[in-house]
């Protein structure tokens, strides 16, 4: 038993009526309103990143965290400041401490090895790099793809 062609071709795609005039408006503006919300997370994982940065470089000069040569403090127990720094992030973002660490060395490296990438997140133009709500990226495998396309632009095109 053979099927007709009007039965092979699916559901009826008549492009007439006013239903179909706004179809490709609304879906254009559910997509570009998707593309946003897009955008805006890229960006609110690179002001955590950025923060977590800073948040390390500031436990770096508290007087606590490691030796000044010029004043041993004898008899006073000295911080790791990333242990300062990552307690801070556990207790502000409610994250695991694993997380946290994870979030202050991906935040080192986009600072210090990958500025372009951490531009490329601030402007909301991330692709291909996993970074999941609490900020933290995938290193491994988003920025050895951004290296392979020869840096930024050649990944993210001139766009």
């Amino acid at each position: 038993m053979e099927r007709d062609d009007d039965d092979k071709a699916g559901p009826s795609t008549s492009s007439t009526g006013p239903a179909a005039s706004a179809a490709p408006a609304a879906i254009s503006a559910a997509a570009d309103a998707a593309r946003a919300g897009w955008e805006a997370e890229n960006r609110a994982a690179a002001h955590r990143l950025s923060a977590a940065h800073q948040l390390m470089t500031a436990c770096l000069d508290y007087p606590g965290c490691g030796t000044d040569p010029d004043d041993p403090r004898p008899g006073y127990s000295i911080l790791d400041a990333a242990d300062v720094a990552i307690t801070h992030l556990v207790r502000v973002l409610a994250i695991s401490t694993y997380k946290a660490g994870a979030m202050i060395s991906f935040a080192a490296d986009l600072h210090l090895r990958y500025p372009a990438i951490l531009t490329a997140m601030t402007q909301g133009r991330l692709v291909g790099i996993s970074v999941s709500s609490s900020g933290v990226g995938d290193p491994g495998g988003g920025v050895a793809e951004v290296e392979a396309a020869g840096g930024v632009e050649g990944f993210f095109g001139s766009a």
